[in-house]
C-alpha cells in the first residue's frame, strides 16, 4: 500500500547570491512497512523535504499524495486535520509545550483529532519509553533523552500511518538512541512508513532503504550496512 507519493517537488527559496534550491526534482514513493532513511549534509535540503512530505511547507512546484489526498489542495484547516490523523512528527529540538507535563504533551494531538481512548493511550504510551515517573514533570525538569522519548509518545498517540523523523537522534546518548531508533523500526515492522532524515551513519543503519540528498536532489539509493 502507498502511504505517500510526491513527484518533482521544487522549492526554492532566496538567497544572497540568488535563489537557492532546497528541493530540485525530487520523487519519492513510501509504502506500507517501509523504513526509508535520507542522509545528506547539513544544507542539503533534507529538512525542507520532510516538511514539505508533511504538509507543513507548499512547494514551488510538483505534487505529494498522502494517502489519497493532495494535502495542498485542501483548506488549512483540512490540510490540519489530514496530519493528525495520518501523520506523527519527531523533531531532534523535540517541540515540546514547556508549561504542559510530559502526561499533557503526549496527550496535546487528541485536541486535533479527539478520541475516546487518549487518556489511555497516552498512559500506555508514556509507561512504554518509562517515562512514568516523570508524567507529572514539565520539560525543563526532564534529562534529554527523556524529552525526546516524550516526543516520540506523543507522535505515536492519533495511531498514525506515517513517522517523519528530523534528526531524532542527534542530541541523544547510546541508550536513548537506540531506544528511539528501535521504536521507528518497530512502528515500520508493523505496517507504518517512516522517513527519517539524518546525517549520521549509525540512525540510517536501521532503515531498509538508504536515500543520499545533495544539492536538492535524491541520489541512487544505497544499501544498509547492518
Amino acid at each position: 500500500m502507498v502511504l505517500l507519493q510526491a513527484n518533482d517537488l521544487r522549492k526554492s527559496f532566496p538567497g544572497p547570491a540568488g535563489s537557492v534550491h532546497a528541493l530540485d526534482g525530487v520523487s519519492l514513493t513510501l509504502r506500507a512497512g517501509e523504513f526509508v532513511a535520507v542522509k545528506g549534509p547539513s544544507g542539503c535540503g533534507k529538512s525542507t523535504l520532510l516538511f514539505t512530505l508533511g504538509a507543513l511547507l507548499r512547494p514551488d512546484s510538483g505534487s505529494l499524495r498522502l494517502l489519497e489526498s493532495d494535502p495542498y489542495e485542501l483548506t488549512s484547516d483540512a490540510r490540519a486535520q489530514l496530519r493528525a490523523s495520518t501523520i506523527g512528527f519527531v523533531f531532534q529540538q523535540f517541540h515540546l509545550a514547556p508549561y504542559l507535563t510530559v502526561f499533557d504533551n503526549v496527550r496535546a494531538p487528541a485536541l486535533a483529532l479527539p478520541s475516546g481512548d487518549s487518556l489511555t493511550r497516552a498512559q500506555e504510551l508514556i509507561e512504554r519509553f518509562g517515562l512514568t515517573r516523570r508524567a507529572g514533570h514539565v520539560p525543563s525538569m526532564l534529562s534529554t533523552g527523556e524529552r525526546q522519548r516524550t516526543a516520540l509518545a506523543r507522535a505515536l498517540l492519533n495511531r498514525p500511518k506515517i513517522l517523519l523523523a528530523d534528526e531524532p537522534t542527534g542530541n541523544l546518548d547510546e541508550d536513548n538512541t537506540t531506544i528511539v531508533l528501535e521504536a521507528l523500526k518497530q512502528f515500520a515492522d508493523e505496517g507504518g512508513g517512516v522517513i527519517l532524515v539524518t546525517h549520521e551513519s549509525r540512525a540510517s543503519n536501521h532503515a531498509g532503504t538508504i536515500l543520499e540528498m545533495r544539492d536538492g536532489r535524491l541520489g541512487t539509493t544505497a544499501a544498509p550496512l547492518v
